[in-house]
């Protein structure tokens, strides 16, 4: 996960006139190489259907705030960006492009980073490492189906993998639709209960490995 606040600034005045170099327009500017980006990692995610959205960048600006009164044209203008980077891709490469946007919309735009994850490790997910065996034999056992992503949200496992700690992420949230940080959130009584079911046997099963 990487977070980033763009600082546009420009020359203000009366909203009646034609300013030139202004704030606005260097957003304008950023906001099209960066949406730009995004549209191509989305065709990229929609042209390979065993892709999850884990195996693509994923950018969105997510605020832009600036300005005091409507009838003035800003001096400044700041926007920051979630971007959350997949493990595949080269970070050093995305900072790059995204000075670059910031360079092609203007002098005068800044950037400062939130922060900046570099860890690329990737837990392994195949049968010759024990936690996940583990892992796998207690949801076939329980009859369960699953699929392996990248998930795209921060968990704390990102601390552990920094410290080359392997660590797996698991939520038996079994057939109900995913609503992180959305509107009604929720699970059934009876899928509580199963997943409940489902750590126990698994708990005990990592716990002999230790």
């Amino acid at each position: 996960i990487t977070g980033m606040e763009v600082t546009f600034t420009g020359n203000p005045g009366h909203g009646s006139k034609f300013i030139e170099n202004t704030a606005v327009e260097k957003l304008h500017k950023f906001m099209t190489s960066a949406l730009a980006f995004r549209a191509e990692q989305k065709a990229k995610l929609d042209a390979h259907p065993e892709f999850n959205i884990g195996n693509v960048t994923t950018l969105n600006i997510t605020i832009i705030k600036g300005g005091v009164q409507t009838n003035v044209v800003p001096e400044k203008i700041v926007a920051n960006v979630d971007c959350r980077i997949t493990p595949t891709d080269n970070f050093e490469e995305l900072e790059a492009k995204v000075r670059g946007w910031c360079a092609d919309a203007g002098e005068g735009v800044t950037i400062r980073w939130d922060q900046k994850c570099m860890t690329k490790s990737v837990t392994p997910t195949t049968r010759d490492d024990k936690w996940w065996a583990a892992l796998e034999d207690v949801l076939t056992e329980e009859d369960c189906k699953f699929t392996k992503e990248i998930f795209v949200g921060a968990t704390d496992s990102r601390y552990l993998r920094a410290k080359g700690l392997k660590s797996i992420g698991f939520s038996p949230m079994i057939n109900i639709p995913s609503l992180l940080h959305d509107h009604n959130e929720y699970l059934t009584e009876s899928l509580f209960l199963r997943g409940v079911q489902i750590y126990e046997k698994l708990i005990e099963r990592l716990a002999d490995l230790a």
